[in-house]
């Protein structure tokens, strides 16, 4: 009982892993396009305390700089 519930975790954990990476590469793909390619507009929110929500029914693409910074220093661009 132990390992299946272990390997029910496991499964679950890596599961998450790939949707939030899929997500996130989602989500660069279209601030890369708003950049690149003028699809969509993009708003600089500094804190992500704002109402992100507000941000979306008006088709703005938030963009968090700090979250960009990190990205950008792991990958080391």
């Amino acid at each position: 009982m132990a390992k299946t519930a272990e390997a029910n975790k496991t499964n679950y954990q890596g599961q998450m892993h790939l949707l939030q990476k899929e997500l996130m590469g989602n989500y660069f793909n279209q601030m890369t396009r708003a950049a690149e390619h003028g699809e969509g507009k993009a708003a600089y929110m500094l804190i992500s305390g704002n109402p992100v929500e507000l941000m979306l029914a008006f088709d703005l693409i938030p963009v968090y700089p700090e979250i960009n910074a990190l990205q950008l220093a792991v990958k080391k661009v």
